[in-house]
């Protein structure tokens, strides 16, 4: 991915992506009251129950997969996809909170912070929510791109970036699948995603040293 972008295209996304983690752990301090403790808990319950009733890691897999993937095809949606990702983030982050404070799961009285750091113990969100940063970052391009007059260059390159933020939700999914079906060992996955991340970041960083791209020139 690293010689499809530049420099700066880098620099927006791990900025896009430093304000989401940072959004999952300051969010977690606004107020919540019991009904929508309860309203959300249930809310959870619906939108996992589907996956975990699946025995297979593929099955969950598959199911994690395409939840993960229409919210990212959203967020390379320019101005809407914006929206979407400050969404997306706050209503996650409002779900963790809830089973957080809820009895069904933690007994109520573990602190949300704490759901949330151990979701960043888990290699499965170091790929996922850096996939909706990256789409993200598109979208802005895109719209760069199109006040520029090289809209048609962005677009092969969107396409690109599309198809590197599926494989990386794809992947995101199956680790994340894993530690479901297997929670004992759910840590254990690390010695398979630290050389994956690795490889992604020695890339990233060999692009990021390369002369810029050259101007994009006008379309038609």
């Amino acid at each position: 991915m690293g010689r499809l972008v530049e420099k700066r295209w880098l620099q927006v996304a791990v900025a896009l992506f430093a304000v989401e983690a940072a959004s999952y752990f300051l969010l977690m301090y606004l107020p919540m009251s019991a009904s929508q403790v309860t309203s959300l808990s249930s809310q959870y319950s619906s939108i996992t129950q589907p996956i975990l009733s699946k025995p297979d890691v593929l099955d969950k897999a598959y199911l994690i997969f395409s939840h993960n993937l229409l919210i990212a095809s959203i967020e390379f949606v320019p101005a809407l996809g914006w929206a979407f990702f400050g969404y997306s983030t706050y209503q996650t982050v409002e779900l963790l909170h809830a089973i957080a404070l809820s009895p069904s799961f933690y007994g109520g009285s573990i602190p949300p912070q704490l759901v949330v750091l151990s979701l960043f113990l888990l290699p499965h969100t170091w790929l996922e929510l850096p996939a909706y940063a990256i789409a993200l970052t598109e979208s802005l391009f895109v719209v760069r791109a199109a006040l520029r007059r090289g809209l048609a260059s962005e677009l092969r390159r969107a396409a690109a970036v599309y198809a590197f933020v599926a494989g990386e939700l794809l992947v995101a999914a199956v680790f994340e699948s894993t530690e479901i079906t297997y929670p004992a060992e759910a840590l254990l996955t690390w010695l398979l995603a630290l050389p994956l991340l690795g490889m992604v970041a020695l890339a990233v960083k060999r692009g990021a040293a390369e002369p810029p791209q050259p101007a994009l020139p006008a379309d038609g």
